[in-house]
């Protein structure tokens, strides 16, 4: 979990138990209401929502005697009541209710979708926010606008159209992408595809920080509130009557006129001046440049080979000031056979993720390196089939404390890394070197503080002893290794180690032993092919199950793309 709450740059992990105890809370409240109303619907043998009373007989002003002197505590509580009838569906200020709660709805579904478009890249996910939002906006106004007059109708309508979309936004579209991981799941044997971790579908549910964790609870805290005005406002064979109001709560004639006037010009103005803007707002959340004169995208590729250039200096520099700094997100380069990376690159504060594809680095010097100050939200970088001829200067000076995800797939980083890369990348915990080539294992690597390291593909046959202890998951398949080292027993943290078609044909003691609890991938090794099939050790290595043995980064299905 530590690593995750890094990697995204999400809040401490100790704040998690009382963010998973608000959301136990609501889940408890939203439970114990369906279950009161399956109970009582079964009881009455119809669609029921609690306990039903006979409303016709509301007791009159002779029926409710005041005291001559009341407590301080009575008189709140007399207060309080009466407060409660006045904004309850039935109420006299259930309109001004209505309008705080979609206020606040709103603003809040705007920071979650906001936020959804900086950390998923399907476009229809962000496309289908904003269209809730745009529905939130305009629905109940229209509702308002033609049921003016009928009042029963109109805060049963709103509060109906409120109930489903703060479903559609709490359930249906996290349930469809749970539907989906639950048919591949399925499909492949009970695990995931193998590009399955590279997707960012699941952020939908991350929860950075306070104002995800608050935001991220108010649709169903309105269901709540939704439901219990339901309940108030249908009612099956019975005379549907005007609430009781306390007098001393209850505004004057004057003042409700004025309030309904404000009501309804707040209701039917603000709300649908924040419908258009969101309108606007979901031709933004596409990934398509035009109408200005900066490229305003998300997510942008620079296609050398499509724009007809190489990637020398002037041309890089052109495009990068040609894109609207404020809202890119990720940057691919890509195709680029001349590629010089300038300090432009710079500009782009927000961007999180930067991929060169294809490309052949001629100069990326120490002026344009990824540095803290000018890329504070950059954590990964991915560098594809791709040649470097060795660390270029824009990677090993001033690199950003923030990354923390590196990956070099299929390159010609074949050759020796700097000693001291440990104090050039300190934050780095993550790091790729898949099908580059590699004669001998990184010497480097071994002072660094690594969580996952993947070497697949390379041509290493001796893997040295002194590892990082913060090592949790070490992929070396396909490498030519004869044996696993003894020293990998003392890490405390290791859970996960392949030697997928390797040389492997015997397990150092503490992998054979009765305690061992990693995880071990070793399909296609000697050892696995002189195991009878059904055997506890082929079941323990994981013979018969290939699991990622052709790298972790998707180069294949990169390359389709």
């Amino acid at each position: 979990m530590d690593y995750y709450v890094q990697l995204l740059q999400m809040m401490p992990q100790k704040n998690y138990s009382g963010v998973i105890t608000l959301y136990a809370c609501i889940g408890a409240m939203n439970f114990y209401s369906a279950v009161k109303m399956s109970c009582y619907s079964l009881y009455y043998k119809r669609l029921v929502f609690g306990k039903m009373k006979d409303l016709q007989k509301f007791p009159g002003d002779d029926d409710r005697k005041i005291p001559e002197r009341l407590t301080r505590f009575q008189a709140f509580k007399r207060f309080a009541a009466g407060f409660a009838r006045a904004i309850s569906a039935r109420g006299e200020w259930f309109d001004v209710v209505l309008l705080m709660r979609e206020v606040s709805e709103i603003a809040s579904q705007t920071v979650q979708a906001h936020s959804s478009s900086f950390l998923i890249s399907s476009v229809w996910m962000n496309q289908v926010f904003a269209g809730l939002i745009f529905l939130n906006t305009f629905a109940n106004t229209l509702v308002h606008y033609n049921l003016e007059e009928k009042v029963g109708l109109r805060r049963l309508y709103s509060t109906a159209i409120d109930l489903a979309l703060d479903f559609a936004w709490g359930f249906l579209i996290p349930c469809k992408i749970i539907f989906v991981y639950i048919s591949l799941f399925m499909e492949n044997d009970g695990s995931f595809p193998d590009d399955f971790n590279n997707s960012d579908t699941l952020m939908i549910m991350a929860i950075l920080d306070w104002l995800d964790a608050v935001t991220t609870t108010l649709p169903y805290l309105n269901m709540l509130s939704g439901l219990r005005s339901i309940k108030f406002l249908v009612q099956h064979d019975m005379e549907v009557i005007r609430a009781v109001m306390s007098a001393k709560v209850c505004p004057t004639e004057a003042a409700l006129n004025l309030a309904k006037l404000e009501n309804e010009n707040q209701v039917e103005t603000k709300r649908s001046i924040w419908g258009r803007r969101v309108a606007a707002g979901i031709v933004a959340i596409m990934p398509i440049c035009g109408f200005t004169r900066q490229c305003a995208c998300s997510v942008m590729e620079i296609n050398c080979f499509e724009r007809g250039i190489t990637g020398r200096e002037s041309e890089m520099r052109d495009i990068f000031q040609s894109l609207d700094a404020r809202v890119l997100n990720s940057l691919i380069i890509s195709h680029c056979p001349e590629l010089v990376v300038t300090e432009d690159i710079r500009r782009f504060g927000s961007l999180k993720a930067l991929e060169l594809y294809n490309s052949t680095i001629i100069e990326w010097p120490a002026n344009a390196s990824l540095s803290l100050p000018h890329l504070p939200y950059l954590v990964t970088l991915y560098i594809v089939r791709s040649r470097l001829s060795g660390l270029p200067d824009g990677l090993t000076s001033d690199f950003s404390s923030n990354i923390v995800d590196v990956e070099f797939v299929a390159t010609d980083l074949g050759g020796p890394l700097p000693d001291d890369l440990d104090t050039k990348w300190p934050s780095v915990v993550m790091l790729y070197l898949e099908h580059c080539g590699r004669q001998e294992f990184p010497t480097a690597l071994s002072n660094m503080v690594l969580i996952d390291l993947s070497l697949v593909d390379n041509n290493i046959s001796v893997v040295p002893d002194s590892l990082s202890d913060s090592s949790m998951y070490v992929m070396l398949d396909r490498n030519p290794l004869d044996r696993i080292p003894d020293s990998f027993g003392s890490l405390e943290q290791l859970n996960y180690l392949t030697v997928q078609y390797t040389n492997i044909s015997t397990l150092p003691p503490w992998l054979q032993a009765e305690d061992a609890s990693i995880n071990l991938r070793a399909t296609g090794t000697p050892y696995c092919r002189d195991l009878p099939p059904d055997s506890p050790e082929a079941e323990f290595a994981w013979c018969a199950t290939e699991d990622y043995s052709n790298g972790i980064f998707p180069l294949a299905k990169r390359a389709a793309l």
